[in-house]
């Protein structure tokens, strides 16, 4: 039998037209009555604090207030989510004071990052240690599968590591900001590992407005109205039409390959079947871009990256830290600094280079530290040595350091207000959060 994805209008996105929306899409596949059970789990995306990055939380209400207006016996309404490496997830949880509205229907807020862990067996090739995940979820929807629901809300939106994330992407949110970090360079089999524990009952995506040079908006501009919702039970399926919808080439994004592999899933969209019709992908399918070269941005000429030419760097690793800091230098003005990633190094061009330098990724920093080390013992040069796949928290503090970037500008360039921040952080470190601050006090 071929896998069912239904696309249904938004129309204009009152609540009464996003409430027949998301009935449709739980109809399609047997109605509420036969998909929901026990405790009720609803994943988001939750991203960052940037309303264009995460699940419209219109779209979460009224996937709530359809389960409750229908006359069946469930325990529980969980919405959760683990925000983006380095985010507090209950900072996320205020924008638009989705938190408070979901406690105003009684339903429950939960913030993974602030929950009792428990080491799970993935037995993957890149999970291939005990990974801690939070309990709650292990026990519901592992160990008690079969009497609760998973519901997974996704964005549709590009993404510059993996291609496209919407269903099988946002599992990664399952974990906890270490293990996000483990073998991130590897993100793609990862994710697909994830996603073969847990299996959510229905997809639902939101694609009200989709983003352009994902995952997060660095511009007004990259949020780009399409007015849809998706809905399947094969996530594959899902994000493979997802795709189509963007623009974005198959042939770019590895995880579907991998899920299509293990027979989690169908990827060939001939076999797919899309209803009310095909035609809906015609009408709406726009070409949005993944790839961080093609973003058009005005950078300061102090501002470089070098890659290396055998091993340019893992864009989904060290390469993705550079030119994610690249977006936040765009337009600003920053002292001279050069990142530095990739193995394959001309040493002769690197002979000219003064001031402050970041080398990031173990690939460049077993091929260059003994170079740079002998230049610092001769020359005016300032040289840090940044370890890891996807070192976020470790570019941070030298970033700062060598831009004179101020938090309150980084703030203002992340598109962060900087007393929520404060105050976002201060909450999570209260409630014992686990997770990396991407900005250090």
């Amino acid at each position: 039998m071929k896998p069912i994805v239904y696309i249904t209008s938004t129309k204009n996105n009152t609540k009464n037209d996003l409430m027949d929306a998301v009935k449709a899409c739980f109809n399609q596949f047997g109605g509420v009555e036969n998909i929901v059970k026990g405790n009720v789990f609803i994943k988001i995306n939750a991203t960052a604090v940037n309303v264009d990055a995460i699940t419209t939380p219109e779209v979460i209400i009224a996937i709530i207030e359809v389960i409750q207006q229908t006359n069946i016996k469930y325990k529980n309404i969980y919405v959760f989510d683990n925000a983006a490496f380095g985010m507090p997830t209950r900072l996320v949880f205020k924008i638009q004071k989705l938190a408070k509205r979901i406690r105003k229907l009684g339903a429950i807020p939960l913030y993974l990052d602030e929950q009792e862990p428990i080491f799970m067996e993935f037995n993957g090739k890149v999970l291939d240690k005990s990974i801690p995940i939070p309990k709650i979820l292990y026990e519901n929807l592992i160990k008690r599968k079969a009497d609760n629901t998973y519901i997974n809300v996704p964005k549709l939106k590009t993404h510059l590591q993996t291609g496209i994330t919407v269903c099988i992407k946002n599992q990664h949110g399952l974990l906890y900001d270490d293990e996000k970090l483990y073998k991130h360079h590897q993100i793609e089999e990862k994710i697909v590992e994830i996603y073969e524990k847990f299996q959510p009952d229905l997809n639902i995506v939101d694609a009200i407005t989709v983003l352009n040079n994902g995952a997060v908006s660095f511009s007004k501009d990259w949020n780009v109205p399409m007015n849809l919702l998706l809905a399947g039970r094969d996530a594959v399926a899902v994000d493979r039409i997802g795709a189509q919808l963007l623009g974005i080439p198959v042939n770019r994004i590895g995880f579907l390959k991998i899920a299509s592999e293990k027979n989690l899933g169908c990827s060939k969209i001939e076999e797919i079947e899309i209803l009310p019709n095909r035609g809906i992908i015609n009408e709406k399918e726009i070409k949005l871009n993944d790839n961080f070269e093609d973003i058009e941005l005005e950078m300061p000429e102090n501002f470089r990256i070098l890659s290396g030419k055998e091993h340019k760097g893992c864009k989904a690793g060290c390469r993705g830290v550079l030119e994610y800091f690249k977006l936040i230098a765009a337009g600003g003005k920053i002292l001279p600094l050069v990142g530095i990633c990739g193995r394959g190094h001309d040493l002769t061009e690197l002979d000219n280079l003064k001031g402050s330098i970041l080398i990031i990724g173990n690939c460049a920093i077993d091929e260059l530290k003994d170079y740079f080390d002998n230049r610092i013992d001769q020359e005016q040069i300032n040289v840090f040595y940044i370890e890891g796949h996807f070192a976020m928290t470790g570019f941070i503090k030298p970033f700062r350091e060598v831009s004179k970037i101020s938090l309150k500008q980084l703030s203002t360039m992340l598109q962060l207000s900087f007393p929520k921040i404060i105050t976002g952080m201060i909450g999570a470190k209260r409630h014992k959060a686990n997770f990396k601050s991407m900005i250090e006090f």
